[in-house]
């Protein structure tokens, strides 16, 4: 867990964070291509799980550690979590009934949500995190 007063900790929670987003991003691009080329569910839907197990598992972590150190936007942050996390629920049952290619659009809406919480609301985290282990 990071905590404020250990910068060593600090620096490893930013490099797990930026691994399980790399990890999500790849996966995301990878369903996204399947998408594009009709892949059959036989491809798809393993992926998908994976992708929702993958993103689940890390706002968890990312939870706990705002949580750890007392992020005092944590509770926006979760809101942020929660919308995507229906965002992939919704995209799984929708991709039941249609397949991956049919829901093109609700991927493409998944990728854009990912890359604008990394780039604001885990960027603005990771800074936070920088600042606290400065003190």
């Amino acid at each position: 867990m990071a905590s404020s007063t250990k910068p060593g900790c600090c620096s490893l929670s930013v490099t797990i964070i930026g691994r399980d987003h790399a990890e999500i991003a790849g996966m995301l691009q990878e369903l996204d291509l399947q998408a594009s080329t009709a892949a059959p569910s036989t491809r798809t839907d393993p992926l998908l799980r994976e992708l929702i197990r993958t993103t689940l598992s890390h706002f968890a972590v990312e939870e706990a550690m705002m949580e750890a150190t007392r992020y005092e936007v944590a509770w926006f942050h979760r809101l942020g979590h929660q919308l995507m996390t229906n965002q992939l629920r919704a995209l799984a049952a929708s991709c039941r009934k249609g397949g991956l290619q049919q829901n093109a659009h609700l991927l493409n809406l998944i990728i854009e949500s990912h890359f604008v919480h990394v780039k604001n609301e885990d960027q603005d985290y990771t800074l936070w995190l920088g600042a606290m282990a400065r003190r």
